[in-house]
């Protein structure tokens, strides 16, 4: 009997170790999904809007296709009651594709931006 219930606590342990990233992953995908870029593609003018309720720290920075900071707008980034929202206007962008990478603690977005 004690084997028996050894083997079904492994299993369970096992089974929470591996639910548990299932879940996390799950859970920034369903985070991405409400990260709103408009209008895009865009002249480098977009408003974003990100449906948030957490209490962590939130950084925001765009990046070009070679990974080089363009700009951070961190700093435009309004917190509201369940909401990120941030006006942005990019400083001279030229046309291609650009990354829009938010932190949140562990949490990280990022979306396609497409300056035309």
């Amino acid at each position: 009997m004690k084997k028996i219930t050894i083997y079904l606590l492994g299993f369970l342990i096992c089974g929470i170790l591996v639910v548990q990233p299932i879940i996390a992953q799950d859970r920034t995908v369903q985070l991405a999904e409400q990260l709103k870029i408009f209008p895009n593609p865009t002249d480098g003018k977009f408003q974003l809007t990100l449906k948030y309720e957490g209490n962590e720290k939130v950084t925001a920075k765009v990046y070009d296709i070679t990974g080089k900071v363009i700009e951070d707008i961190s700093s435009e980034l309004v917190k509201e009651e369940s909401s990120i929202t941030a006006h942005v206007d990019l400083k001279d962008p030229r046309s291609g594709i650009y990354f829009l990478r938010m932190q949140m603690g562990p949490k990280l977005l990022t979306k396609k931006i497409i300056v035309k």
